[in-house]
C-alpha cells in the first residue's frame, strides 16, 4: 500500500510542478484509470515516470546534479529511464552532465558493497546482463512496435534495428529543429515524446509499463491546443484503455483486443504526431490555460467617452 501510494502520490507531485493547474488536472484526469492499474500492479512504473519528469524540471532550472542522481536513481530502478539523458541535449554544460550521470553510476554500482562482498556483487550483475541478453532476444517483444510489426506484419527482425530507427525518429527534431530547443513548449513536447517512445520501442513493455506513455501522452494532449487529431487520440486512448484492461467486453472479445495489443495504438499514433509536431511538419498551439478555478474574469474598463 505504502509501495503503490509513493508512486502515484510523487507522479501527482511531478505533474502538478510540470503543468499550468488546469493543464495539470486535465492530464491527471486522462492518466488517472492508469495510475490506478498500475497500483494494482504494484510496480515501480508510477515512480519511474515521475523521477523522469523531475529530472526534467531539474534540469530546466539547470540543477544538473539533481538531474543526474534522478535519472540515475531511476535507470537503477529499470534500465531504459536513462534514455531521460536525453532530455540534457537541450541545455549548456552537456558534458558536465556527462561526468556527472557517469559518476552517479558509478556510485550507484557500488553501493551494495556496502552489504555484500565484491564477489557476490559481481556475480549479481552478471546474473542480471545474462538475464537482460536473454530478454534482448527474439522470444520477447512486450507491447512494443516489435510486437506490432511481428502480428500485423509477420516481421520478425531483431530488436535493434527497430529500436535504432525509432531512436533516431526520436532525436531527429533535436538535430533538424535546433533553433527551437530555447522554447520550453518544444522541450515539454519532446518528453512527452520520449515518455512514449521508452515504452513502444521496449521489448519488455507490459501492460502495467504504459502508464509511462499514457502520462506522456496525457500532458500532451493537456499542453496542447485541441483539435480534431488530438481529440480523437485522446479518446481512442481512453477507449482502448477501458476496452483492454476493463472488463466490460465478453471475455472472447477482451482476450483479442489483448492479444493484439489494442491498447498501444492510440500511443504509437499520437507517437507519430508528436514527432511530426516537433518537426514542424504539424501545427502545433500551446492550450489556453483560461481563467483558473476560483477566479472570476473581469474584463478591462471601457473608455470613458470624449466630450
Amino acid at each position: 500500500m505504502i509501495w503503490s501510494l509513493l508512486n502515484s502520490l510523487l507522479l501527482w507531485y511531478a505533474v502538478r510542478r510540470l503543468l499550468p493547474d488546469r493543464q495539470a488536472t486535465l492530464a491527471l484526469a486522462l492518466v488517472y484509470l492508469e495510475v490506478l492499474f498500475a497500483m494494482q500492479y504494484a510496480q515501480s512504473n508510477g515512480l519511474v515516470t515521475a523521477l523522469i519528469l523531475l529530472a526534467f524540471l531539474a534540469l530546466e532550472q539547470g540543477r544538473q546534479l539533481r538531474a543526474a542522481l534522478l535519472i540515475g536513481v531511476d535507470a537503477f530502478i529499470k534500465i531504459f529511464p536513462l534514455g531521460a539523458a536525453a532530455l540534457a541535449l537541450f541545455h549548456p554544460r552537456r558534458w558536465r552532465f556527462t561526468l556527472l550521470l557517469a559518476a552517479v553510476g558509478v556510485g550507484l554500482a557500488l553501493l551494495p558493497l556496502v552489504v555484500i562482498p565484491p564477489h557476490e556483487l559481481v556475480a549479481q550483475y552478471h546474473s542480471w546482463w545474462t538475464i537482460e541478453m536473454s530478454d534482448a532476444s527474439n522470444v520477447n517483444r512486450g507491447d512494443s512496435v516489435m510486437q506490432y510489426l511481428y502480428r500485423w506484419l509477420g516481421v520478425d527482425w531483431p530488436h535493434w534495428p527497430v529500436q535504432l530507427a525509432g531512436t533516431l525518429v526520436l532525436l531527429a527534431p533535436l538535430a533538424l529543429e535546433r533553433g527551437r530547443s530555447g522554447d520550453r513548449a518544444f522541450r515539454l513536447r519532446f518528453l512527452c515524446s520520449l515518455l512514449v517512445y521508452l515504452v513502444l520501442f521496449n521489448h519488455q513493455s507490459e501492460r502495467a509499463s504504459f502508464v509511462i506513455a499514457y502520462t506522456g501522452l496525457s500532458l500532451w494532449y493537456a499542453a496542447s491546443e485541441p483539435d480534431r487529431v488530438r481529440n480523437t487520440i485522446a479518446l481512442a486512448a481512453a477507449a482502448a484503455l477501458l476496452l483492454q484492461d476493463v472488463q466490460i467486453v465478453p471475455w472472447a472479445i477482451h482476450d483479442a483486443l489483448g492479444r493484439y495489443r489494442v491498447k498501444g495504438i492510440p500511443c504509437l499514433v499520437a507517437w507519430i504526431v508528436m514527432q511530426a509536431e516537433l518537426l514542424g511538419w504539424r501545427r502545433w498551439a500551446p492550450r489556453s490555460h483560461g481563467t483558473e478555478m476560483g477566479q472570476t474574469h473581469v474584463p478591462p474598463p471601457e473608455p470613458l467617452p470624449s466630450r
